[in-house]
């Protein structure tokens, strides 16, 4: 084991044992091999304190799981196959105390620069038209997002076969009416036509002063591959008033943990499932039913009676109720003590 790495994971694990807040720790591999192991700066929330680790070779990531197990409340694991490492399957082998969390930082990507987008055009973004550059997986889910968003999407790759491609396949999934489109460009236009950049490429200083010039004033430029803009483009960028920034993960972190929310585990322990009462199946939460089955609105302390199971996934009309549904349905009412369809009894 490397010293270095030794002394900056050790760090990390003393810092964050003594945060009050719930306490994380990610561990993920990137595509864009900058070093071997990278510690990434901590991020602090509200109620959540969060280290990072960037690993490239097994024994590290072995090493960092060891270290954080107990300590850390929840680790998050990055399960995109960005390298050929397995890390679900290392951390199983690992962790025993701490809570292992499937983790997809492209997802975190795609929430954080959605976000940052509506939030500069205030949820305006109907008639407004982007420069994604990059075609690859993350490019393309915010190229989506923001297409159905009712923003035009021109799509910029130095590979223009697989923008093409890329924006056809998301073209043929988009919202039947969706007024806007995504397309892959060869070439960049002369004008001031964008409203907004956003950059996702694994390389630095592709962004060339030139491009400033074509986010109109009051535009927004996102570089989301980090050391995409040039020098030439920020500076270009300010004095031509477009407001460049350097995206941060942790506007769509919190998205990570939705699983782990207090939220997400009511919702399977209270919510959803089953049980008979008198011999009555309840059911609640997306459980497809018999015809016949009684679906309540969560299935401990239910307090609406939805209506009855279809057998293949709706919900009963009162048109077609037997004389035994209608015996079963009051019978449910009665044991339940709530009344049917929204009202209490």
């Amino acid at each position: 084991m490397d010293s270095r790495i030794f002394d900056q994971v050790l760090c990390e694990v003393d810092n964050i044992r003594r945060s009050s807040k719930l306490k994380v720790a990610s561990v993920g591999s990137t595509s864009r091999l900058l070093a071997e192991f990278l510690v990434l700066p901590r991020r602090s929330y509200e109620h959540f304190e969060c280290i990072n680790f960037l690993v490239s070779r097994p024994e590290d990531a072995s090493f960092c799981f060891e270290r954080l197990d107990g300590i850390v409340d929840i680790v998050l694991v990055d399960v995109e196959a960005k390298q050929s490492l397995d890390l679900m399957e290392i951390a199983t082998k690992h962790i025993q105390h701490s809570s292992i969390v499937a983790y997809k930082p492209n997802d975190a990507s795609v929430e954080a620069a959605d976000l940052l987008v509506r939030q500069h055009f205030q949820d305006q973004l109907s008639g407004k038209t982007i420069l994604i550059l990059g075609a690859g997986n993350i490019s393309a889910k915010l190229a989506l997002r923001l297409c159905e968003r009712n923003a035009s999407i021109k799509m910029l790759s130095r590979d223009y076969s697989k923008a093409r491609t890329v924006a056809d396949g998301l073209n043929a999934i988009l919202p039947k009416y969706s007024r806007s489109s995504i397309e892959g460009i060869e070439s960049l236009p002369n004008d001031s036509v964008f409203d907004g950049l956003v950059s996702f490429v694994a390389a630095d200083g592709v962004v060339q002063e030139e491009m400033a010039y074509l986010v109109k004033r009051g535009g927004i430029a996102i570089d989301g591959g980090i050391n995409n803009f040039s020098p030439g483009f920020l500076k270009a960028s300010r004095e031509n008033g477009v407001i460049c920034n350097r995206m941060d993960v942790r506007l769509g972190f919190v998205y990570s943990l939705l699983s782990s929310s207090p939220d997400v585990s009511n919702f399977y322990m209270n919510v959803r499932g089953e049980r008979f009462n008198d011999n009555i199946r309840l059911i609640a939460g997306g459980i497809i039913g018999n015809r016949g089955d009684i679906i309540v609105d969560r299935i401990l302390q239910p307090t609406q009676i939805v209506g009855m199971a279809n057998g293949v996934g709706g919900v009963l009309s009162s048109r077609d109720y037997s004389p035994k549904d209608k015996i079963r349905l009051e019978r449910a009412r009665d044991l339940l003590v709530i009344g049917t369809e929204g009202g209490k009894g």
